[in-house]
């Protein structure tokens, strides 16, 4: 019988980092089960503390293109992210370093977050590179779930990785610190990072982004 493993790409330019946010978009099963403990014990021996970072009500914008209210999405995914940390307390409490858990209501609370959308809305209409970077990553998530991408769906994807990403703008205030997430880093961050714009996007050069991968085949835990 197969046994899960995990590897980690990034993890080398992250060596002397002690902080990481561990990201956690609900529907993705690499979050779940055995994936989300060999992610736990991952990050028990590589980092102090760990900010489990709940992207749920985030998810609002995705449930708004089928017609859903705000509120009503609202309430629908604040109802997943405690299914889901529910369904993963005795996981969590595996956790043998410091740890936090953030949910997406508290970063929307976060002083000059609005600020930071606003920015980069600005920057997309200004900056050709950004603007076909945020369409790229629009234009995959789209692909992946087999839908055609319409007027309304671009604009909803839009509102999704500029919130998303001006939450990342304000870690990065904080110093440095690993991203962690099972999935793949947006091209919107990459741009970001490489342009070094400190007035819009703060020291984006901050954060480390770490991807984990699983396998299928023995249970080490490979860095």
């Amino acid at each position: 019988m197969n046994k899960l493993s995990l590897s980690a790409r990034g993890i080398r330019n992250a060596q002397s980092i002690s902080k990481a946010n561990l990201w956690v978009c609900l529907g993705n099963e690499n979050q779940t089960g055995d994936k989300l403990r060999l992610t736990i014990e991952w990050l028990n021996v590589r980092f102090s503390h760990v900010v489990v970072e709940i992207a749920d009500t985030l998810n609002r914008h995705n449930l708004m293109i089928g017609g859903t209210p705000e509120c009503d999405a609202v309430r629908q995914c604040v109802a997943d992210g405690d299914r889901w940390l529910a369904q993963s307390a005795s996981l969590l409490r595996q956790f043998s370093i410091g740890h936090t858990i953030v949910r997406w209501s508290d970063i929307l609370q976060q002083p000059g977050l609005n600020e930071a959308v606003n920015g980069l809305r600005n920057l997309y209409s200004a900056d050709e590179g950004f603007r076909a970077a945020v369409d790229a990553d629009i234009l995959d998530y789209h692909s992946r779930i087999g839908v055609r991408v319409d007027l309304r769906r671009a604009q909803a994807s839009q509102d999704y990785i500029f919130e998303e990403t001006a939450a990342d703008i304000m870690a990065a205030r904080e110093g440095k610190l690993a991203i962690v997430y099972a999935g793949k880093k947006l091209r919107t961050m990459g741009y970001l990072q490489r342009l070094g714009n400190v007035e819009i996007t703060g020291n984006m050069a901050n954060i480390h982004f770490i991807r984990l991968i699983f396998h299928a085949n023995d249970n080490k835990v490979h860095a």
